[in-house]
């Protein structure tokens, strides 16, 4: 019987996938080399199916366009984050196309739910609003979910993130921005910190990491969630030098509270108890997870970048990661350095802070 295209597509997703990292486990090359043989003919398949209304919408093109996402997890083919990013950037163009009303279904849901982490970051290291921050991708596929998962509630404060990034992106001290982008940026963090504050209360009433209000691991939920509290912190420490008298006088309330979250010793302390997190979860989580925390783990490398006893751990985990676990996007983060900070603390508003890599 001949196998449709459809299903040859996933078919070879897959075997790209299984030869790759048999022959990573096995330091067969001929293997590696045969795996890379079904990356590149699925990649040429799916750039022909991506015109095609029918194809792109089946259940088997989405499954296989997800294996490419975590392909490139334990591949990177370019050696940076370029083809990673951009195959998440496809996935996320088959869903936006779906639309939200039909993701419904369990199936495309679950895929959904599998790659918003992954959007997320892509999101907030480009500074690139999501079209899943939009109110219908986050309580559309859901609908009949209660409640929503938490850490998909955390990744909606992740596409926040990506949003005032850029809206902040463009201010500096020398060119402050008007009063009405201040006080838009000032209720989203806000908000968000109220938010994250009331997630982190909710996960840490969870003691099993097979509850049915996580779809993601105990441990790199909150690891995460202590890293997108970091990014916030870092974005409020660069933004609020550039406030004008004037709209620190009219905000005087709203700045005291982001001051605080802002604080060196809080943000050092998130990134040490990152660190924690990340270490159990090396020892406990199973290999598919591990690219899972890549974003927290960079994000703890920038803050504490200045200190030597801080750098080892980090780098310990990262080695460990590349190596051990076999994820050689590790080595692309690693490579890319500073270029993979939050992006905030690159910007022109951070010119105080030193940029070494770290």
């Amino acid at each position: 019987m001949q196998m449709s295209s459809n299903e040859d597509i996933l078919r070879k997703a897959l075997l790209a996938i299984a030869y790759t990292r048999a022959g990573r486990n096995r330091s067969n090359k001929p293997c590696i080399i045969e795996g890379h043989r079904y990356y590149g003919e699925t990649l040429r398949l799916m750039q022909q199916m991506l015109y095609d209304p029918m194809l792109s919408h089946s259940d088997e093109v989405l499954a296989a366009a997800r294996c490419m996402c975590l392909y490139e997890s334990f591949e990177s083919t370019t050696g940076t984050m370029a083809s990673w990013i951009n195959q998440n950037r496809g996935i996320a163009r088959m869903l936006e196309v779906r639309g939200p009303r039909n993701c419904r279904e369990p199936f495309p849901r679950a895929v959904l739910e599998s790659v918003r982490q992954n959007m997320m970051i892509v999101g907030i290291i480009t500074r690139t609003p999501c079209f899943l921050e939009q109110e219908d991708w986050r309580t559309q596929p859901w609908i009949g979910i209660s409640p929503k998962p938490l850490d998909q509630q955390l990744y909606d404060y992740g596409f926040v993130l990506a949003t005032v990034y850029q809206e902040g992106g463009a201010i500096s001290a020398d060119q402050p921005a008007s009063w009405r982008v201040y006080v838009d940026i000032f209720t989203k963090v806000h908000d968000a910190y109220q938010a994250l504050s009331q997630l982190n209360e909710e996960v840490s009433k969870i003691h099993d990491g097979t509850d049915h209000l996580l779809s993601t691991p105990l441990p790199v939920v909150k690891a995460l969630l202590l890293a997108l509290d970091l990014c916030f912190s870092l974005f409020a420490n660069a933004l609020l030098p550039t406030c004008t008298p004037e709209i620190v006088e009219s905000h005087r309330e709203v700045i005291g509270q982001l001051l605080g979250y802002a604080q060196d010793s809080r943000r050092q302390q998130l990134a040490r108890k990152i660190i924690q997190h990340l270490s159990s979860c090396l020892r406990t989580e199973p290999v598919f997870v591990m690219t899972m925390m890549l974003f927290p783990l960079n994000c703890a490398r920038f803050e504490l970048k200045d200190n030597e006893g801080d750098k080892d751990r980090v780098n310990s985990l990262m080695s460990a990661l590349e190596t051990g676990r076999g994820h050689r996007i590790t080595g692309s983060v690693r490579r890319a350095g500073q270029s993979l900070a939050p992006p905030i603390a690159r910007s022109s508003m951070f010119s105080q802070q030193t940029t070494a890599d770290g």
